[in-house]
């Protein structure tokens, strides 16, 4: 699935649907951010797998709030094993 903004996830999310990883940007357009969208789902499925994924500096990426310990950040660019790598580390 996917979804435009933070606010769109959360309307695909319809309180059944399970989904398995949430890939999402820190920094998003419509007034959620990806650890705000993160947290919201968690609520609904408490075993979420997340990876996060952001461009912005340290400064910017710490204006959205607190990364949870362990939390999974992809940096961009990114290429093709850096995703794999993370997928595998998210999904064991």
């Amino acid at each position: 699935m996917e979804a435009e903004d933070g606010n769109g996830a959360l309307a695909l999310m319809d309180g059944t649907r399970r989904i398995d990883l949430l890939f999402a940007d820190i920094v998003m357009p419509g007034g959620l951010n990806g650890l705000d969208l993160a947290r919201r789902l968690r609520d609904l499925q408490p075993a979420l797998n997340v990876i996060f994924t952001t461009g912005y500096s340290d400064d910017i990426v710490a204006q959205a709030g607190q990364l949870d310990a362990g939390a999974i950040v992809l940096r961009k660019p990114y290429n093709n094993e850096a995703l794999v790598r993370a997928l595998a580390q998210a999904l064991t």
